[in-house]
């Protein structure tokens, strides 16, 4: 007599399966039953219904969710929980008193909807951490990147190129890059370099090429913006590194200000 069919046989996966039973018209089982000991389960299940359960498994294993998509969500997160709070913060101190301001805040809630988010990641340890941002805003790619150094009024030194001499580094430095612009010295649209005591003498310095904005997003936009002043400010809405110093706050490129910084995250 045939042996009863084993129950829950889904659960033990298709292989196994395959190994235990096979249908009636095939014969006698292809494992002999002194292989197994304790107690024998039995299913109902047609064996075309087994089969459907085992494709169901198979779309069930390919609806886990791949890293991308998991990355995209946590930098949905960022925008939520540290960016949207920040602009929100910001924006409700923009003057509203003009038809000119009207148009700037308009033209600001304009760019930031269209943000998104494509990298937000940090590195480091105690003594120094790094942010690099890549973004989209106002349909161009960005790529921001900051280094802090933890120590803010001592300064910071490392061996030079030449490898015989020490030199003084920048406690803080900043680099925003537009995909397509190609500067003449490499150093991006925006920037920063601040050393600790002014130990960077003529390389304590910020820079702006505020022509590169208007070449690449356009008069209109600029002009509806004023100047670009609020743009820069929007830069370091999304940009500045929550988790630096806020003393660095006044050297950094954006005009903006630490309390904007310091809004926590939600």
């Amino acid at each position: 007599q045939e042996p009863s069919r084993p129950k829950n046989l889904a659960a033990l996966g298709p292989n196994i399966r395959s190994a235990f039973w096979q249908p009636r018209a095939a014969g006698p089982w292809l494992l002999g039953m002194e292989a197994f000991t304790g107690d024998i389960a039995t299913t109902t299940l047609d064996p075309n219904e087994l089969d459907e359960l085992s494709a169901d498994e198979a779309e069930a294993d390919d609806d886990v969710t791949s890293p991308q998509a998991t990355a995209r969500r946590e930098d949905d997160d960022v925008r939520e929980s540290l960016i949207a709070p920040r602009f929100n913060a910001w924006f409700a101190k923009l003057p509203i008193k003009s038809l000119q301001d009207t148009t700037r805040r308009e033209k600001v809630k304009e760019l930031f909807a269209g943000l998104k988010i494509i990298n937000h990641l940090t590195d480091g340890d105690s003594s120094m951490r790094s942010l690099t941002v890549d973004f989209q805003l106002g349909g161009l790619r960005w790529h921001y990147v900051q280094t802090s150094h933890a120590d803010v009024g001592s300064t910071v030194w490392a061996l030079a190129a030449n490898g015989s001499e020490m030199e003084a580094v920048p406690n803080m430095e900043v680099r925003l890059e537009l995909e397509g612009h190609k500067s003449a010295d490499g150093r991006g649209v925006v920037g920063c370099k601040h050393f600790a005591r002014g130990a960077g003498g003529e390389q304590e310095r910020r820079y702006v090429d505020e022509q590169a904005f208007t070449d690449r997003l356009g008069t209109e936009t600029m002009s509806k913006l004023g100047t670009c002043r609020p743009l820069l400010q929007l830069f370091g809405v999304i940009c500045a590194d929550p988790g630096a110093p806020l003393a660095y706050a006044a050297a950094l490129p954006f005009d903006l200000p630490a309390a904007v910084l310091a809004v926590p995250e939600t």
